[in-house]
């Protein structure tokens, strides 16, 4: 019989620093590149990047604003999920 490894997510320490450390990366690098301003459009256009953790992991979401007649002005988030 053989023992099952069982998965334990980070610390509350740990996920402060995890945080930390993506902020900066968010407000330094993804925010800069790819969201230097924000350009309204008639179609669903970039408003905002976060980072929220699902689970037990971290991930980075990017906020959405609809251009679209019909739900002007509703946003919701998008996540890459790998």
């Amino acid at each position: 019989m053989t023992a099952q490894r069982q998965w334990i997510g980070p610390t509350d320490a740990e996920k402060a620093i995890i945080i930390g450390a993506c902020q900066h990366f968010i407000d330094t690098v993804l925010k800069p590149k790819y969201l230097p301003t924000i350009r309204p459009t008639p179609f669903n256009y970039p408003v905002d990047i976060i980072g929220k953790w699902h689970g037990g992991r971290y991930r980075f979401i990017q906020r959405y604003r609809s251009g679209y007649p019909e739900n002007l002005g509703e946003e919701f988030d998008s996540s890459a999920r790998q």
